[in-house]
């Protein structure tokens, strides 16, 4: 990820503890050759995280059913799971079949 301002690149980890994180910076990141200061920051709670793409014209990704695992052709039918989820179905079908597979997990998510 790279940034404006202050710092030209921010890293974005998911660790399990303040030691771990420290841990991290002062064995991974802290010996690159060139650093010449570095912050930290804990993120308490994501409001929203959008994992969208912008494609280009010559830029293409392929995204498969997360039901069927056939490959996605044309605009994908979305489901969100609470605000931490989202899957990816080709067609109705596939996304009903999911929702009724998944249904006692996808209850206790979306709380």
């Amino acid at each position: 990820m790279y940034t404006t301002g202050e710092y030209s690149i921010a890293v974005k980890l998911s660790l399990g503890s303040v030691e771990g994180l420290e841990e991290f910076v002062r064995q991974k990141i802290s010996i690159i050759e060139g650093i010449k200061s570095l912050s930290y920051h804990i993120i308490t709670k994501i409001i929203k995280e959008d994992h969208s793409t912008r494609l280009t014209e010559g830029l293409s990704i392929r995204v498969k059913c997360d039901y069927c695992r056939n490959e996605i052709v044309g605009y994908a039918k979305v489901f969100n799971i609470g605000y931490k989820f989202e899957r990816n179905f080709c067609c109705n079908s596939c996304l009903t079949l999911y929702r009724q597979k998944y249904k006692g997990r996808i209850e206790s998510l979306s709380k």
